[in-house]
């Protein structure tokens, strides 16, 4: 029973289920997506982390000889 006392119809029930189910698809097609970006942004991440830190190392080597 709705809140204002009228019954749910099977109709009305089957056409909300459909609403949840279809929101539910969008909402997991954009998670994927989320998810890939997320890897993206992860492998950038650690190629910049690795740079920096071969960028340290080269600086290291190169200090002034006597």
């Amino acid at each position: 029973m709705k809140d204002c006392g009228e019954a749910i119809t099977p109709k009305a029930w089957q056409r909300e289920i459909d609403q949840l189910a279809a929101g539910k698809q969008t909402d997991t097609l954009a998670m994927k997506s989320m998810r890939e970006d997320l890897k993206a942004v992860e492998r950038l991440r650690k190629t910049a982390e690795q740079l920096s830190r071969q960028e340290r190392n080269k600086s290291h080597d190169r200090e002034p000889e006597r």
